[in-house]
């Protein structure tokens, strides 16, 4: 709404301009020209120009929505997430320490489905080149989100929870509160 008003308050501005007998002094302000063989060319839009149209599209073309940020104690362990949900999907990092000496940090990404985010985990294993996958399951409830267990299965080399048993958030391992920030 914001990005169409400026839009509309630039575009009534330039006719104003265009209708002003000071019109071609303000377009310089626009514009560069360049003279060759005596003539005046018009060759680029001035980066100002640029700068205040992107400004508009970057104002106009976010959603809103910000980082959430999640931690969560159990026993020696502790586990922090820092996410971006959207309707139908999230995306964020996830760092889980288990008795304050392995930690498993990587990224998180996956579906949203009504009140349960299904993603994967892929984190980079402690002391070693290699990645790890992990299925991950997130029930909202209320502001806080908790992680759920289930039968892990494979579909073409991709661990996934398996449909056919259901996900366990009765016992989690982290249940999630939000917090300012990490």
């Amino acid at each position: 709404m914001i990005a169409v008003l400026m839009g509309i308050s630039i575009i009534s501005f330039l006719v104003l301009l265009a209708l002003s007998n000071k019109f071609k002094q303000c377009m310089s302000l626009f514009t560069k020209r360049i003279k060759h063989k005596g003539n005046n060319y018009l060759v680029a839009i001035h980066p100002i120009m640029i700068a205040l149209v992107f400004s508009v599209l970057f104002i106009g073309c976010r959603d809103g929505k910000s980082t959430l940020s999640y931690k969560a104690i159990d026993k020696k362990d502790t586990a922090v997430l820092s996410l971006n949900i959207h309707d139908k999907y999230f995306f964020g990092d996830c760092k889980i320490s288990y008795g304050g000496s392995v930690i498993n940090s990587g990224k998180i990404k996956g579906d949203v489905k009504g009140d349960t985010l299904i993603g994967s985990f892929r984190y980079k294993l402690p002391s070693s080149a290699y990645y790890n996958t992990v299925p991950i399951a997130l029930l909202k409830k209320g502001n806080s989100l908790i992680m759920g267990n289930g039968v892990i299965s494979s579909y073409m080399n991709f661990p996934i929870y398996m449909k056919e048993v259901p996900i366990d958030y009765n016992n989690p391992k982290f249940i999630f509160t939000p917090v300012d920030h990490l």
